[in-house]
């Protein structure tokens, strides 16, 4: 039996739509219903601002949003990852980083001396170097 999990667990997105005719015969409008969820200190500020608008929330967040000059910037699209390179990028980054501890160990323990310790580092500086280089030319799937 599969387990449940919080995805297999979450509602539908419901929509309750309301059309009604008033006292005066006069036909409404429908209505939507929309939820939305926000951080408490968040929730804090908007019911500050509500109660400071005099207007029941509903109204008070019609006038924000749609009434109001709102501007809406699209966010940033992230691209898509290049698994294959990244996964070399991040081995080569680790034989990096340990050939520089071994590196380091070695000159602190007297195995090398610092001429030779001095152009191994340049060498590791000169390979991250190329590796940003050629990180800077992959394209973006």
């Amino acid at each position: 039996m599969a387990k449940d999990t919080k995805e297999s667990k979450k509602k539908p997105l419901r929509k309750k739509m309301i059309v009604g005719v008033d006292g005066q015969g006069i036909v409404k409008p429908a209505m939507v219903m929309r939820g939305f969820r926000l951080p408490e200190s968040d929730a804090v500020i908007f019911d500050q601002k509500v109660a400071a608008s005099g207007m029941k929330t509903s109204e008070f967040f019609r006038e924000a949003v749609i009434r109001n000059k709102t501007v809406v910037h699209e966010r940033a699209k992230i691209p898509a990852i290049n698994h294959e390179v990244l996964h070399l990028l991040l081995k080569q980054g680790n034989n990096l980083n340990q050939i520089a501890r071994h590196l380091n160990e070695a000159k602190l323990s007297g195995a090398i001396n610092s001429e030779l310790f001095a152009s191994l580092v340049r060498e590791l500086a000169e390979m991250n170097k190329t590796s940003k280089t050629i990180l800077g030319n992959v394209k973006v799937n």
